[in-house]
This record gives C-alpha cells, sequence and structure tokens, in this order.
C-alpha cells in the first residue's frame, strides 16, 4: 500500500507508516497477502479476524487518511477506535463509551462511567517526551494500542500466533493554541460521527451488488445536530470549514 515499508523478524511483521504520509503519497502497489486485501483505486486496506469479520480498516484521499479499528462482534463489529492523519483519535469501551481521545494538542482518557482519570498536553518530543508513561490498553483479545508520544502510537494486531505492528501516530502539530473546552467537545462528537460515515462509505464500497447509498437517519439528524451547534459557538473559521467538510454529507 502506498507509503508503507514492511519488515519481517521470524513470526513477527511490522507495518510501518504515518497516516500524514499516507496520504500525500502518489505511488501504489498490490498485496495478495491472505489477511491483507488492497484496493489501488479506493486506496484501502484492510486486516481480518481469524472469524472472517474486518479488524482494521485504511483509507485514504489525496486530503485525509483514517484508521478505523472494528471490534470481532458477530455481525454488527462497532468501532472501538479511529485514527486521523490530522492527530486525532479515539478509542472506546466496550460498552461504546470513550476511552481515550486524543488531538494535535494533547490527549484524555476516561472510565467506562466517563470520569476523567488522565489529561495532558503533547511536548516537543525531539526535546522532552510527554510526561506520562507509555499507554497501555486491550480493545480485545486481538487488538491492543500503545501510545507512548504523538508520533509513537502502534496498533498490534495478533492472530494465529502471529503479529502485525500498525504505527499510526501522527508529526502533524498545532500551529495554534488549543481550543477551548466546549470546542474540544464539539470537535470530538464532529470527529466519531466522521469516523462512522466513513465506514459507512467503506460498507458501500465492499458490498458490490448494493445500490443504496444513503446513510441512516440517525447519523444524519446527529451530524445536522452538531452543525447548529458549530454555528451558534464562536471557534476558529478553520475548524468550521473542517466541521462543515465533515458533516457535507448531512446538509
Amino acid at each position: 500500500m502506498p507509503g508503507c515499508k514492511v519488515t519481517s523478524s521470524g513470526l513477527f511483521t511490522t507495518i510501518t507508516f504515518r497516516l500524514s504520509d499516507f496520504v500525500r503519497s502518489k505511488a501504489s502497489r498490490r498485496s495478495t497477502a491472505r489477511e491483507d486485501i488492497v484496493d489501488e483505486e479506493k486506496h484501502m486496506a484492510a486486516s481480518i479476524y481469524p472469524s472472517g469479520n474486518l479488524a482494521i480498516i485504511i483509507f485514504a484521499d489525496n486530503t485525509e487518511g483514517v484508521c478505523i479499528v472494528l471490534d470481532d462482534n458477530g455481525s454488527s463489529c462497532p468501532i472501538r477506535a479511529f485514527f486521523q492523519s490530522s492527530g486525532i483519535a479515539t478509542c472506546y469501551h466496550s460498552n461504546g463509551r470513550t476511552w481515550l481521545h486524543m488531538d494535535m494538542w494533547g490527549g484524555r482518557t476516561l472510565n467506562q462511567d466517563l470520569s476523567k482519570r488522565t489529561r495532558w498536553k503533547w511536548t516537543d518530543y525531539a526535546k522532552k517526551p510527554t510526561p506520562f508513561k507509555p499507554l497501555q490498553m486491550s480493545l480485545n483479545k486481538n487488538i491492543g494500542v500503545r501510545v507512548r508520544a504523538r508520533d509513537s502510537i502502534v496498533v498490534t494486531f495478533l492472530a494465529s500466533g502471529q503479529q502485525a505492528r500498525f504505527r499510526v501516530g501522527s508529526i502533524i502539530k498545532p500551529s495554534e493554541p488549543a481550543p477551548s473546552a466546549d470546542t474540544e467537545d464539539l470537535m470530538l462528537q464532529v470527529c466519531q460521527l466522521n469516523a462512522r460515515m466513513a465506514l459507512e462509505r467503506l460498507r458501500w464500497c465492499l458490498a458490490l451488488n448494493s445500490r443504496r447509498r444513503k446513510f441512516p437517519p440517525g447519523l444524519i439528524s446527529q451530524g445536522r445536530r452538531l452543525l447548529r451547534l458549530s454555528s451558534d459557538m464562536y471557534i476558529e473559521e478553520k475548524d468550521k470549514a473542517y466541521i462543515q467538510h465533515c458533516l457535507r454529507d448531512c446538509q
């Protein structure tokens, strides 16, 4: 896949790329491995659970790259995590509530009851690492996430005695001060909805014989609610433009 480097040592395979670099890459190549499916035209790649369910999906266009982690849960397969080339990422508890949220300014973790556990701001990794111990999370028995710094985030996929490690950290750094708490919560909801809509688009691509190209009404109504909130709040024009771009199908 574009911008990707694969190295192997014994039973372990490391798949190295940065989403922010992956978006800018114009090269393409096809992988025919059993557990990796690549579509050159759509710039997509996927890893699969032993059950046959999709586990990790990576896709990009010329402006943005997204890595989505799905749970191995029958036919529903809810989203357990997503990572964007902009540096925004969210992981979820098994009950669907936010576990970890990160952006280009910092991050926070929450308990299942949404009580705050930790909060931090990124520092310049070249001068001083972010002041916390590496964060380890087990999303399910096959997939784990390790966070060490803004550009050092690893998703590990273990199945059938083999392991793949996806480095999904972003090198993008903020050029402006961190947003207010209200704006941060709004952007979090927008990014979560954007990931769900991206998954719907992917399902359209995988369902080759399906002519259905409409989002569920619940997603549309949620998107319109967030658009109304963004119009009522005082936020930066670039943030408002980003929200409108993410929710363009809800207008």
